[in-house]
């Protein structure tokens, strides 16, 4: 769950090294739900501070990354580094006002960045069950 509601990901990834160590590439795609109602204060095209109702529009990505992992203790546990990008597959508007006066173009931006896309950076740790 982030910003723009519940995601799901489905990915791949390439490791250079054998035991998952090393360095990694990866690929994936990405779907954020969005959220059907939210309710915020906004600045309208009259300039003036409102409170908006808009809907977050799902978005649907493909992401591309690489990793680096390292060994953490004696078993199957390690710690990584993600670097990467996130590309917008879904077209049309981020998000949909709803109810209030206009949005001004400024508060339409502000909330559509929030949405996924852009630069990916990582750290993380995972373990392993043997």
């Amino acid at each position: 769950y982030g910003f723009w509601g519940h995601k799901v990901y489905v990915g791949a990834k390439y490791y250079l090294r054998p035991a998952q160590r090393g360095f990694a590439f990866g690929i994936g795609v990405t779907h954020a739900a969005g959220e059907k109602s939210m309710r915020h204060l906004e600045t309208s095209i009259y300039g003036n501070t409102t409170e908006s109702t808009f809907r977050q529009n799902p978005q649907t990505n493909a992401l591309f990354a690489a990793y680096k992992y390292w060994s953490l203790g004696k078993q199957y546990n390690r710690i990584y580094a993600q670097l990467g990008w996130s590309a917008p597959l879904s077209g049309g508007d981020r998000i949909t006002q709803l109810s209030g006066p206009r949005m001004s173009n400024n508060s339409i931006r502000a909330r559509g960045s929030m949405a996924p896309h852009g630069p990916i950076l990582a750290f993380g740790f995972s373990f392993g069950l043997h």
